[in-house]
């Protein structure tokens, strides 16, 4: 048995917290990508058809649910209310829309009316897949010239950039060429000039010449995420000293 001897937590993840205003549903997990927590996000398994969590390459739009944690309690009577271990088959409970308590990850602290991000990749400590965090996760590799040139590359990029791969191309044989630049979507975007610093579609890049910059030299920066944005919900507020959050999802 657990002790609070300051004060209790703000909420346990996985429990609902505003029954009037939230709807829940039955439904059946997903055996091979169960949630390993209450209170992440769900998607529906294209081939099974069921409930499992966010993985590797899932779209924001994916996200349909989230897991309610049963009541009055999830395991054996031995189970803390903050430490019980989902099942990983069998039905579940899923959230569609209301308020929920949540686990707060990562450094960033959630704010009033702040976006919520599901990481989809690269967990680390106090990162899980599934787990909710405050900031988006988004990185590119610039990678190494195709052609006669050897110049390099330097990219960044925020939170709100394409995700795939950009295709940078020199238009001329010169030193401070013009760069046809295409998104990830096929979309052209305004010229870029080697040396220069550009900024389009939320990507940052310079190439700086070296070599004989040729026509048709290439640069092809790949930009990735590891989170993905929890649609149509938010932070209500800044977490607890263990991390619990509201969230409101799909109101």
């Amino acid at each position: 048995m657990t002790a609070f001897t300051y004060r209790m937590p703000a909420g346990i993840p996985g429990a609902i917290t505003r029954s009037e205003f939230s709807l829940v549903e039955g439904g059946v997990l997903d055996t091979t990508n169960p949630p390993a927590t209450f209170g992440i996000p769900m998607v529906i398994d294209a081939s099974s058809h069921n409930y499992r969590s966010v993985i590797a390459n899932d779209l924001s739009s994916a996200i349909v649910a989230m897991y309610v944690r049963p009541y009055p309690m999830q395991g054996n009577g031995t189970d803390g209310l903050g430490t019980s271990t989902p099942p990983t088959s069998g039905v579940c409970n899923a959230m569609k829309f209301g308020y929920m308590s949540v686990k707060l990850n990562g450094a960033t602290a959630a704010t009033k009316g702040g976006a919520v991000y599901a990481r989809t990749a690269n967990p680390s400590s106090g990162k899980p897949v599934g787990g909710l965090e405050a900031a988006a996760e988004v990185t590119v590799a610039g990678g190494t010239i195709t052609g006669t040139g050897t110049g390099t590359i330097a990219a960044s990029v925020t939170a709100a950039a394409l995700i795939g791969t950009w295709a940078l191309t020199l238009q001329s044989t010169s030193q401070t060429s013009k760069v046809t630049v295409i998104d990830p979507n096929g979309l052209r975007h305004p010229d870029a000039t080697v040396g220069t610093a550009y900024t389009s579609g939320d990507l940052t890049f310079t190439i700086t010449a070296a070599g004989t910059m040729t026509a048709g030299d290439s640069f092809a920066p790949v930009v990735t995420t590891n989170t993905i944005l929890v649609p149509n919900s938010y932070f209500n507020g800044p977490a607890d000293a263990n991390g619990n959050t509201e969230l409101v999802f799909n109101i």
